[in-house]
């Protein structure tokens, strides 16, 4: 009969086991714009800022008759007027009168010589100020923002995570 004979036999199983690989690595940081519109406002060129408007400042040129004078659109005509005393001249028999020199008016004891003459144009400045609206300008302000992404940390000019991943060891 035959005789079967069982042999231990030793088998050897490979037992699989981890380790914690900690790693750095590097990505560009990500560069985003924010957009600002900013208006400004500024005075015309020849005008000076006054509060929220901006002033003009011009010189009119006036022409007017001294006083005493009238205008009559060619110029400005004077009329004065002088009283001075009549003389007093002979006449016949015994008879007296007053009389004025040629030109003269006689009343009573007086008489009156009235002329008239051109005189001229007194000129004046008149400053006159008028006010404006400011003028608006728009510009546009893009300021650059530089972020790393989640999970990393700017160092420099890079941004540097770590990486941490269980790796099997095999005994």
């Amino acid at each position: 009969v035959p005789k079967t004979i069982q042999v231990p036999k030793t088998i050897q199983v490979p037992v699989q086991s981890f380790e914690t690989k900690t790693s750095t690595y590097e990505v560009a940081p990500v560069t985003t714009f924010s957009t600002e519109t900013v208006t400004s406002y500024s005075c015309p060129a020849g005008t000076t800022e006054s509060g929220s408007q901006c002033m003009t400042t011009s010189f009119q040129t006036i022409q007017s008759c001294p006083a005493g004078s009238t205008d009559t659109g060619a110029g400005c005509m004077m009329t004065q007027t002088e009283s001075f005393p009549a003389t007093l001249v002979p006449t016949g028999k015994k008879g007296q009168e007053y009389t004025c020199a040629k030109g003269a008016t006689l009343s009573g004891q007086t008489c009156t010589k009235t002329s008239t003459s051109m005189v001229a144009y007194e000129t004046s400045q008149v400053a006159q100020t008028s006010f404006v609206d400011k003028i608006a300008s728009t510009s546009t302000i893009q300021t650059p923002s530089t972020s790393c992404p989640a999970g990393t940390s700017m160092s420099g000019s890079s941004c540097i995570g770590t990486r941490t991943e269980q790796v099997p060891v095999t005994t």
